[in-house]
C-alpha cells in the first residue's frame, strides 16, 4: 500500500465510495460499441471546439482502456494538429505516480500492468507537469460541481495538485457516469470541465 501525508492510506477505503464506483462501472461496461463510439465522436467535437483546447500548446492525454469513453481518435486528432501532446507513463520509481511523455507518430509504446499501452520511457521527452497547459483525465464517474471518483488508485490525484495554476483540467464521460453527489476527501482534486455527449459541466 502507498502512503504519504497526502495520501495516508488506501483510497479505496469507504463503504459509499466503492459501491457507487462500482455501479458506474457496471454502467459503462453495460454501453454498446455502438453507443460508446457515438457518444466519444460527440464528446471529440465538443472537445475540440473549446477555446482551451484550441489555445493550448501541450495537452496531456491518456490511453482509454475498453470501457472508458474511448480516447483513440482525440489522440489522433492531437497527432495530426498543430499542437504537441503527452501521455502518462507508470513511475518507475515512484509507486502511485505518473510521468508524462511527449508523443508523436514515432514514439514507441508498451503495454504497462493494467494492460494500457504507454510510451517506452524516454527521459529526454518527459514533459514537467508545469508546462502542461490542459490535462485530459480520465474518469469513473462525476457530479455537476465537477467533483471526480475515480478508479481508486489515486494516480490522477497526485498528479493534479502538481500542475501549474493556469492548468485547464477536463474529464471525459459517457452521459451514465454522472452521479447525483460525490462525497469529497481530503486528498480529492476536482476538475474545471467534464465533457459529456450532451453537455460540458463547468466546475461551481
Amino acid at each position: 500500500m502507498f502512503e504519504n501525508k497526502l495520501f495516508p492510506f488506501n483510497l479505496v477505503n469507504s463503504m459509499e465510495t466503492p459501491l457507487t464506483r462500482q455501479q458506474l462501472r457496471r454502467a459503462r461496461q453495460n454501453l454498446t460499441i455502438e453507443q460508446k463510439q457515438q457518444e466519444s465522436a460527440q464528446v471529440l467535437g465538443r472537445l475540440f471546439n473549446m477555446p482551451q483546447i484550441q489555445h493550448a500548446k501541450m495537452i496531456a492525454s491518456y490511453q482509454s482502456s475498453n470501457e472508458e469513453l474511448q480516447t483513440k481518435a482525440i489522440n489522433q486528432t492531437l497527432e495530426h494538429g498543430c499542437q504537441q501532446y503527452c501521455l502518462p507513463i507508470l513511475h518507475p520509481f515512484r509507486p502511485g505516480h505518473l510521468l508524462f511523455q511527449k508523443h508523436d507518430s514515432t514514439t514507441k509504446m508498451r503495454r504497462n500492468k493494467f494492460g494500457l499501452d504507454e510510451p517506452a520511457l524516454d527521459a529526454r521527452h518527459v514533459v514537467p507537469l508545469k508546462d502542461v497547459n490542459v490535462m485530459l483525465v480520465p474518469l469513473v464517474g462525476f457530479d455537476d460541481k465537477c467533483q471526480r471518483i475515480g478508479m481508486g488508485g489515486g494516480y490522477y490525484d497526485r498528479s493534479l495538485i502538481w500542475l501549474n495554476p493556469s492548468c485547464i483540467t477536463i474529464g471525459l464521460a459517457f452521459e451514465c457516469q454522472k452521479t447525483t453527489h460525490i462525497d469529497v476527501q481530503a486528498w480529492d482534486q476536482s476538475l474545471d470541465f467534464v465533457i459529456t455527449s450532451r453537455q460540458v459541466w463547468r466546475r461551481t
